[in-house]
């Protein structure tokens, strides 16, 4: 009986992106890449779909994500603490994209596919077909609670409607108003407006930083970034000065969403030390020898990254001095 496969390159073992991810997150990463292959959707996991096998017996920790309860089974041990964090660190390291339904593989198509219903174009018809399905199921326009949705995603939910319905109410206002002035112009009555959101420092302080604000697929995603920065007891201050840090750590790549800034929150706590962060050539245009010394001098700076943090531990009495 032929087995199901995929293929794996032999550059993951030098891969800078994947070196950053701790033990656990690359054991994580290779079963979800597996789950992902026999799934056979071209490298997408949607949520809805995940049933574990009923063979596996696992301690499950508490979730109330009922879906990455599910695939932290399949894929992390029940650890669904682990599972969560290894998805925001490879959102952050652009190796997936990751939301309240599905999983995807950003390269997958280009590294896998060999049959026709494998292809983007067949693949994507299919996500686009699942997606409406479930758009044409879900009652997107209520502000109450649903019945299974937990406190937090109904506040995230409930946002989103009422930032979507401010911008609707504020275009309906605004044509409004255009009508009222070509019909009479002689009349001063002013047009009622929506209202503005509610102020947030954490919002504003970021379109300052990037000089714009999110598009409106992004808005969802800022404001679950910006409680995850809360829920961490981050300040404006704190935002500011990560974000530069951050700039330092990856001056090639562009300037950081806020879910990229806090998947890598922690690593950002500090500018760089070493030559490591510096502007250098690409990595595939260093010879042989420059590259090991790359790849030594990264992992010195994450050694040294590490062992700060374990001080700092130890400072605050949460590892003693044998740990």
């Amino acid at each position: 009986m032929k087995l199901p496969w995929l293929r794996l390159y032999t550059e993951a073992r030098t891969d800078l992106k994947l070196r950053r991810l701790s033990n656990d997150e690359f054991r994580v990463w290779f079963n979800l890449l597996c789950y992902a292959a026999e799934r056979g959707d071209g490298g997408v996991i949607l949520f809805e779909e995940v049933t574990p096998c009923n063979a596996m017996k696992h301690p499950v920790t508490p979730c109330n994500n009922d879906h990455l309860h599910l695939l932290s089974i399949e894929c992390a041990d029940g650890d669904t603490d682990l599972l969560d964090r290894t998805l925001h660190s490879l959102v952050a390291l652009h190796i997936i994209e990751y939301d309240d339904s599905e999983i995807a593989f950003i390269h997958f198509q280009e590294r896998q596919y060999d049959k026709p219903s494998d292809y983007p174009s067949a693949v994507k018809e299919r996500v686009q077909r699942h997606r409406a399905a479930r758009k044409d199921t879900t009652d997107a326009t209520s502000n109450t609670m649903k019945r299974d949705e937990t406190p937090k995603n109904a506040e995230i939910r409930i946002d989103k409607i009422r930032i979507d319905n401010n911008i609707a109410h504020f275009a309906n206002a605004k044509n409004a108003q255009d009508d009222s002035s070509s019909q009479m112009p002689n009349s001063h009555e002013p047009i009622p407006f929506a209202p503005k959101r509610k102020p947030d420092e954490f919002w504003d302080t970021y379109v300052q930083l990037l000089n714009h604000g999110p598009s409106i697929s992004k808005r969802l995603a800022w404001v679950k970034a910006f409680s995850e920065m809360k829920q961490m007891g981050a300040t404006i201050e704190d935002v500011r000065k990560r974000f530069e840090n951050y700039r330092l750590w990856y001056p090639n790549k562009p300037p950081p969403s806020p879910s990229a800034l806090a998947g890598q929150w922690e690593d950002c706590m500090r500018p760089p030390t070493s030559l490591v962060a510096q502007k250098s050539p690409k990595y595939e245009d260093l010879t042989y020898e420059e590259q090991l010394e790359h790849n030594r001098l990264r992992a010195q700076e994450q050694r040294n990254r590490s062992e700060e943090k374990r001080r700092l531990l130890r400072e605050a009495g949460f590892l003693t001095a044998h740990d």
